[in-house]
């Protein structure tokens, strides 16, 4: 995965985003929160302070990470998020 970095500690997974969120690194987190959810992780979080553009595919595909953590009964959180990133976000949401 070309912008995915993962660390793992006792108590949580933390996946890394670098570079752009975009369709192909929208892919390659999921891809990586889905092996997690596999391994049994029930504490992943996610840090974004290293995303540069963010667009409606990242996002979609962030809600849809969340959304298999929570029907998985796992606790997905984000750690950090850029002002890209965070502006996506917003936009999005309208605000």
């Amino acid at each position: 995965m070309r912008n995915i970095h993962v660390r793992a500690s006792s108590t949580r997974l933390v996946i890394e985003v670098d570079g752009d969120l975009d369709v192909v690194g929208g892919y390659d987190l999921s891809r990586s929160v889905e092996l997690a959810l596999r391994d049994g992780r029930r504490r992943i979080a996610i840090d974004l302070s290293r995303v540069l553009s963010m667009d409606a595919a990242g996002v979609i595909r962030l809600r849809q990470c969340a959304q298999r953590a929570v029907g998985a009964g796992a606790v997905l959180s984000l750690e950090a998020c850029s002002r890209p990133a965070l502006q996506a976000l917003r936009k999005l949401e309208g605000r």
